[in-house]
């Protein structure tokens, strides 16, 4: 119940936001994955530097595929990321590489 609570609250206005930054928000994007992550406490400080080190990665590699990650301000620490994809193919080579690291 919280989860619909959370998504009717912050997804309409952040869908909106990552088609912005895709310049196409004429028309919402085939696909849209949710990905939600808790975090430990302890592992807040090296967490935050690697996705700080993720997403300079991303940008010196011009990353076809744009993001946008909401953090929760209270306890227990969430992250959820909403990845748009104009087709399956992107997000499926995205994904091969992700696990080829």
């Amino acid at each position: 119940m919280i989860y619909s609570r959370v998504m009717a609250r912050f997804a309409v206005p952040a869908l909106s936001a990552l088609l912005a930054m895709n310049g196409s928000a004429q028309s919402p994007p085939p696909l849209l994955q949710i990905v939600q992550e808790r975090l430990n406490p302890d592992a807040e400080p090296v967490y935050g530097k690697i996705e700080e080190q993720l997403a300079a990665l991303c940008a010196r590699m011009n990353a076809p595929n744009r993001y946008l990650a909401l953090a929760s301000l209270t306890l227990p620490r969430e992250v959820w990321w909403l990845n748009a994809y104009a087709s399956t193919s992107p997000r499926s080579c995205t994904d091969e590489s992700a696990s080829a690291r």
